[in-house]
């Protein structure tokens, strides 16, 4: 399945699911593809104004339709996020580009084993960043590459398992990040 014939969901549609939809657009994926969950109506009224993409209040059963879920939440609003979505997203792959959230949370948060995590840093908001990405062993083959292209923004993207010692990305292992000493 190409990814222009994925339908994909983005829960949450701030600054990074917005430079994240735009790359997607920007790419040819139809507006009509992408579902957007906000809560936020001046956020909304800028996605379809940006973007041409209609997103909703809350989570509904229009969510059902994605094979691709982006969870584009701040990191300490996931559960409360989560929890209307998991009825509706348990058979889509899962894209997580939240900080700190491990990926088993989110298993446990959606009911699907097909999880990837990917750390874009800032300047991806600019399509200039990188990222990494960590995919669960339950991800098919595919869902790792429409993940790295669905984080067109980014033009640098790795996938692979870390070691098992390894940290999955994080804000605190992807390249580009600054510590507060530099």
């Amino acid at each position: 399945m190409s990814l222009e014939n994925t339908k994909i969901a983005f829960i949450g549609g701030g600054n990074m699911a917005g430079a994240l939809i735009g790359g997607l657009r920007r790419s040819g994926v139809a507006a009509e593809r992408i579902l957007v969950v906000e809560p936020w109506a001046e956020q909304r009224t800028k996605l379809l104004q940006d973007f041409g993409v209609a997103a909703a209040e809350q989570a509904g059963p229009a969510l059902a339709g994605a094979g691709l879920v982006v969870w584009a939440v701040k990191p300490q609003l996931f559960k409360e996020a989560a929890a209307p979505c998991a009825a509706h997203v348990r058979g889509a792959a899962q894209l997580s580009v939240m900080a700190g959230i491990r990926s088993d949370a989110i298993v446990a948060a959606t009911g699907s084993e097909r999880v990837v995590r990917a750390m874009p840093n800032t300047p991806a908001l600019i399509g200039r960043g990188i990222a990494g990405l960590y995919a669960r062993p339950g991800v098919g083959a595919g869902v790792p590459a429409r993940s790295s292209r669905t984080i067109t923004s980014c033009p640098s993207c790795a996938c692979s398992p870390p070691p098992a010692r390894r940290p999955a990305p994080d804000a605190t292992t992807c390249p580009g990040r600054r510590s507060p000493r530099s």
